[in-house]
This record gives C-alpha cells, sequence and structure tokens, in this order.
C-alpha cells in the first residue's frame, strides 16, 4: 500500500521498517511473555497518527521538495505526490496499526499458553499388536509385542538379498530368559533370523 503514495523516501523508509519488525531486531516484546505492555497498547495508535502526520506534512514537504529539484514542474509532480501521500500515508497506518495488533494478541496467547498446559501429547499405554504367518493379526501378547519393538531397534546388520525381505520379517516365537535377576533376555526367532537381545 505504501507504493501507492508516490513517495519514494517514504516507501524506502517504511520497506526499512518493516524488514527491521520481520527480522525482529527490535522486537519490544522478548521470548517469555510481554515484557512491556505500555508498548504493546501505544504502538498502533502510534502507527495511525504517524500515518496521518506523515500524510499532512507530505502535502507541504513534497511539493518543496519537488521545486528544489525540479522547479515548476517539480512542483506541481510534488504536489500529486503530497495530496497521493495525504490518501494513503494514513491508510497505510491504520493497516500497520491492525498488524501490530495482531502480533500484540500473538505475543499475548504465546505468553499465556492455554493449549500447552492443558494438553500434553498422547502417550501409548502399551505396545501394537503384532501380525503372525500370512499377515493374521494375532491376540495381544506383551512378549511378542515387545520382541517386535526391540527388533525394530535393532535391524540386521548384514544387508538382505532383497530389499523385500526386510517387510517378510514375520516374528515366529520368542523366549524370556532370565539369566540375571531383574534382568530380562529375549530369544527371538523371525522368518530371517534369530537374535539374542
Amino acid at each position: 500500500m505504501a507504493f501507492f503514495s508516490l513517495d519514494s523516501e517514504y516507501r524506502q523508509w517504511h520497506r526499512e521498517r518493516i524488514v527491521n519488525e520481520a527480522t525482529n531486531l527490535e522486537r519490544v516484546f522478548k521470548r517469555r511473555g510481554i515484557q512491556n505492555a505500555d508498548e504493546m497498547l501505544l504502538r498502533p495508535i502510534t502507527d495511525v497518527v504517524l500515518g496521518i502526520s506523515l500524510g499532512v506534512s507530505g502535502v507541504v514537504m513534497s511539493p518543496y521538495r519537488g521545486a528544489r529539484k525540479g522547479g515548476t514542474k517539480g512542483f506541481l509532480i510534488g504536489t500529486g505526490v503530497g495530496v497521493a501521500g495525504l490518501i494513503t500515508k494514513p491508510v497505510v497506518g491504520v493497516f500497520d496499526a491492525l498488524t501490530h495488533g495482531a502480533q500484540s494478541v500473538h505475543d499475548i496467547a504465546k505468553s499465556v499458553n492455554f493449549l500447552e498446559r492443558r494438553y500434553q501429547q498422547v502417550q501409548k499405554l502399551r505396545l501394537p499388536y503384532v501380525f503372525g504367518l500370512m499377515k493374521i493379526l494375532r491376540p495381544f501378547d506383551d512378549i511378542s509385542a515387545r520382541s517386535i519393538y526391540l527388533l525394530g531397534m535393532f535391524p540386521p546388520k548384514t544387508k538382505l538379498k532383497r530389499r523385500l525381505d526386510k517387510r517378510r520379517e514375520l516374528h515366529i516365537y520368542t523366549e524370556v530368559l532370565s539369566m540375571e535377576p531383574g534382568v530380562e533376555t529375549y530369544a527371538i526367532a523371525t522368518s530371517i533370523r534369530v537374535v539374542l537381545i
């Protein structure tokens, strides 16, 4: 919208201001909540007032600058730029105020953070079911489910002849060995390997 003001200096100033805000160089709010609530409330009002004052001052300053650069022709061009700026600069100020107001709401929501406190990530209570021969779903067995989980954590170190062999690995049997008190060792037999974990 600043493009329609026809004022190259204003467009340059507004572009630099937007870039500074986008890269958080002049960001008032820190990562954890709002540090300065007064600035959060006054910023949209300042944007509107700044837009109006730049528009009104442009009616006087643009013809003056145009006359200094190009004489009578520059004065007429400056007058046109000033009148265009009288309309567009306050509108740009209102849009900036809406943008900064939305950023303030975003910062407030980020600092309050209702959702992360209320909703926690879903945690699995048990391991998934196991598919047996011919891809038939077997009744849930904690030992078989844990053995499939362990097989996924320890894939075969040697490359299989075909890539599809890994998909065809089927769980056949698992035995839990109690070799030491409190330590479980799993002996797992699958369609392509026997593992002791």
